[in-house]
């Protein structure tokens, strides 16, 4: 008899399965179909209420919270819930709820939905690690299969956002050389998920040499850079990693891998060279593409001024606020996208300082560091650390881009590993570390 929850007699394996993966996708993703009333991302919320509300489930969360790592966590993050409440209510600035909102979403995420997701794939479905990372790798590519098609047949896009998708975002509009795929952000946190698929999807071919994993590649590579330029950091990022770690574990087959992945992403740019040369009314995508590695290269050689993305952050990006009590404490401002505020900025460590200073930042930051830093020490799988070390200097270096720390596809898939990886489906229980 199975006493921990949904009865394998009662819902048949396959359906739960597919059912689990189709809201793990609309919960990563949350696009906002044209014809559904209310945003899916909430109906992903109230399934996870409703399994919680069945049978053993509610005792099998508490199992979650009561084990040490994740409940330091918790209460870390509760901690500057609890700053961002209070920082309005003594701050000077007019009022303005985004900033507020966004933090209690992510709070109702790590408190309820991924827990949920993390007790239905590790114990109704007994996925174990592996089978996880590899779940998550087909989610980004069922997302970069869609983008790509979008990329490659124009009118396919147009068709998905005059009769399926709601437009994010106006911009769109006038950039054809973006927006593909089926998300509800295509400028930053979808894309650099596809970044944390393209690690998973690397970690896994490293392990398995299966070659599925080498054919995601294309699909995979594609989706992550049409949409945001920020996303091809994570590669030099995660072959950075490796190849350090592979010193420390002494592993040359690691080398090995890596070395066979740089010829495919040769004959990758081959193919894509020939694509563009074939087809030329797609050469803005290429040419928004190439500038941004260039002037990324450039800034790299000691000129920032050569990328002109790094030019504009630090032209008009990058201040802080007047008062030094504010830049400690801040101000309660949102500076993203706010009429009321009379600065702006996109970058993610600027708009912590504008609302909750550096007391904000230094306990938000440490709060994920913490957690990071115990799963690279406490698990074995010397592929898996170099994963969340790779997520971690990920998460750090595109927070100068804008603020990963939110309710984005990106921290969802990344605290999504670290949670999953507290419970090891080792027997028929579901035992703690």
């Amino acid at each position: 008899m199975n006493t921990w929850g949904i009865n394998k007699s009662e819902i048949d394996y396959k359906l739960l399965n597919r059912i689990s993966v189709i809201m793990l996708f609309l919960f990563i993703y949350t696009p906002k179909f044209l014809f559904f009333p209310v945003n899916l991302s909430y109906v992903v919320i109230v399934l996870a209420f409703g399994y919680l509300c069945y049978g053993t489930n509610l005792g099998r969360l508490l199992v979650i919270f009561q084990h040490k790592t994740f409940l330091t966590y918790l209460i870390f993050f509760l901690s500057c819930v609890l700053y961002i409440l209070l920082i309005p209510l003594i701050a000077d600035s007019e009022f303005d709820k985004t900033f507020l909102l966004t933090y209690i979403r992510l709070l109702l995420d790590i408190v309820l939905v991924l827990p949920v997701f993390v007790l239905v794939f590790g114990f109704d479905l007994e996925y174990c690690t592996d089978d996880f990372l590899d779940l998550l790798v087909k989610v980004g590519v069922a997302q970069a299969i869609m983008a790509t098609l979008m990329f490659l047949v124009p009118d396919l896009k147009e068709m998905v956002f005059n009769f399926f998708i709601e437009l994010p975002s106006e911009k769109l509009e006038t950039q054809a050389y973006r927006g593909f795929g089926i998300s509800n952000d295509y400028y930053f946190s979808a894309p650099l998920f596809q970044g944390l698929v393209f690690v998973l999807n690397s970690i896994l071919f490293i392990k398995t040499s299966k070659k599925k994993y080498l054919l995601y590649y294309p699909f995979i590579l594609i989706s992550l850079i049409i949409n945001a330029r920020i996303s091809i950091l994570v590669i030099p990022i995660f072959f950075g990693v490796i190849f350090l770690l592979s010193f420390y574990y002494d592993d040359l087959k690691w080398l090995q891998k890596l070395s066979g992945l740089f010829l495919i992403f040769i004959a990758f740019l081959g193919f894509i060279g020939v694509y563009f040369l074939m087809n030329p009314e797609k050469m803005e995508s290429l040419i928004w593409i190439v500038e941004g590695v260039m002037g990324g290269i450039g800034a790299m050689s000691g000129n920032l001024m050569e990328s002109k993305t790094l030019s504009i952050m630090f032209r008009e990006h990058i201040h802080l606020p007047s008062r030094w009590s504010q830049i400690w404490f801040g101000e309660g401002m949102v500076v993203f996208d706010n009429p009321h505020s009379s600065v702006r900025s996109d970058l993610g460590y600027i708009r912590y300082i504008y609302f909750g200073g550096i007391a904000l930042s230094v306990l938000a930051y440490f709060t994920l560091i913490n957690f990071s830093l115990n799963r690279i020490v406490n698990v074995k799988d010397s592929l898996f650390k170099a994963t969340i070390l790779t997520l971690l200097v990920t998460f750090f270096v595109v927070q100068m881009k804008g603020d990963i720390l939110n309710s984005s596809a990106f921290l969802k898939g990344y605290l999504l590993l670290l949670i999953f990886s507290l419970f090891n489906h080792r027997t028929k229980t579901f035992d703690a570390e």
